[in-house]
């Protein structure tokens, strides 16, 4: 008899990567397979014909946020990304947003120095005076366990609980109040920074997988994860960039081009983008060329770019329409097979501290990455220095760190310069190895047998 496996999906993002890749097509050739939803995040579309789904209420959302922050604020000292983030994100507030009336920001100006002084309130209470496993009591107090995730585990009784997922959720939690004893649950980090950037809830799932040598280790220092219950995968959105690295793809544009990224931080990109195209502009070798913009995918900044007087900068095709109607949807997603040829066909790609830098070096292709200092504490130097993960990214032989954009133009001049041969690939390979596994390949074939193992 087949053992039995209930499956979360809680972003369309997921489903993208683990149906439409097939993975749990293939899974359900040695496995009952059953599928749940989350209702919040997951288009309407896939719930139609799903046997189950779940949602929460805002408020719920609301407060499963605040106690994912005291979790991450209480835990400080286990990595540098939680206070990074603590600090970046959680205190960040907009005393002027772009666009705004003068008289606007007047009027929400003390209110907005308000939600400062709270939120800096609450960090220190958390910090100092309020430990997290007492609002986590309050919490489950206040919100038993999601009626929907208990019937469904009751329903199908399964032998494993698979949950990708980015970092905290509510599901999640709700999956280890409610499971049965004999449930075990394996969560799959869909992120490269999931181990280091991410505090775990207790009580914490016994089973966890991670893209590389890396995350195992930040799992195991940061999270307290026993080494013998991490699996080293990779990720299934991954395995058809590797698939396709040494085939030669077509170009999505009939120019040569440089490859600009926009991170999840936004400040200062505008004038590198500027001053990128200026350098194009001045350099004889570069005639021809263009850069193709892209802004983050799920991007959450209110700021916009300008680029109408950039004549060198073209706005990304496949994304454009997302980013002029300002859509901040996690389902307006970009299929998987679009980035290949991008990320192949560009002579250099320039990029804040993104995954695209692992995607980059999958390609062999010459990188800056930007760490600039900023206006706002936010910016792309306290995040290549703070980020637990991004430590060690300078091994990489074919990336260079751009620390101020005065250098911007000899970086990219003395990069290009460089002759990519099979030892600079080896090395890279080596490298990348220990961020991304080779086996991530393979996804599906190596997913089944740590689902095996960890059944038996």
């Amino acid at each position: 008899m087949k053992k039995k496996i209930l499956f979360f999906l809680v972003y369309d993002e997921y489903e993208r990567n683990f149906v439409k890749t097939g993975i749990i097509k293939d899974l359900k050739k040695k496995f009952n397979v059953s599928l749940i939803f989350y209702e919040n995040d997951v288009s309407k579309k896939k719930l139609k014909n799903s046997l189950f789904n779940f949602k929460y209420s805002r408020d719920q959302i609301y407060k499963f946020n605040l106690l994912n922050w005291s979790a991450s604020i209480n835990n400080e000292d286990k990595s540098t990304s939680f206070k990074f983030q603590n600090v970046g994100i959680f205190l960040k507030v907009h005393f002027i947003y772009p666009n705004e009336k003068k008289l606007s920001t007047i009027i929400n100006f003390i209110p907005r120095i308000l939600i400062k002084i709270l939120k800096l309130f609450n960090y220190f209470k958390y910090k100092y005076l309020t430990s997290n496993n007492t609002l986590l009591k309050r919490y489950k107090r206040k919100f038993p366990p999601n009626s929907k995730i208990k019937d469904a585990i009751k329903k199908i009784n399964p032998d494993l609980i698979v949950f990708p997922t980015k970092g905290n959720h509510p599901a999640l939690l709700d999956v280890m109040r409610s499971k049965k004893v004999k449930s075990k649950v394996f969560l799959l980090c869909d992120n490269w920074d999931n181990p280091s950037s991410k505090f775990y809830l207790p009580p914490k799932v016994e089973f966890i997988s991670v893209w590389g040598k890396q995350g195992k280790k930040h799992a195991i220092k940061c999270n307290n994860f026993v080494s013998k219950n991490i699996e080293i995968l990779g990720t299934p959105k991954y395995s058809n960039f590797i698939k396709n690295k040494n085939i030669k793809l077509k170009s999505h544009f009939n120019f040569r081009y440089f490859l600009f990224l926009e991170s999840w931080v936004h400040d200062g990109l505008q004038d590198a983008l500027s001053e990128l195209n200026d350098i194009i502009s001045k350099n004889k070798d570069f005639n021809g060329y263009k850069i193709i913009f892209r802004t983050h995918p799920h991007r959450r900044d209110p700021r916009r770019f300008n680029i109408k007087n950039l004549k060198n900068v073209i706005m990304d095709p496949n994304i454009k329409a997302n980013y002029e109607n300002n859509i901040r949807d996690n389902r307006a997603l970009t299929d998987l097979n679009y980035y290949p040829p991008l990320l192949q066909n560009s002579d250099l790609i320039v990029c804040g501290p993104t995954t695209m830098l692992i995607e980059s070096a999958m390609y062999y292709k010459k990188t800056i990455l930007l760490a600039t200092k900023g206006k706002e504490y936010f910016n792309h130097k306290n995040c290549y220095e703070k980020m637990l993960h991004l430590k060690e990214v300078s091994k990489f032989p074919l990336l260079r760190v751009t620390k101020s954009l005065t250098d911007l133009d000899r970086d990219i001049k003395n990069l290009m310069k460089v002759k990519i041969n099979k030892n600079i690939k080896l090395k890279n390979d080596n490298i990348l190895e220990y961020f991304l596994t080779s086996k991530t390949l393979s996804y599906s074939k190596n997913l089944k047998i740590s689902l095996q193992k960890i059944l038996s």
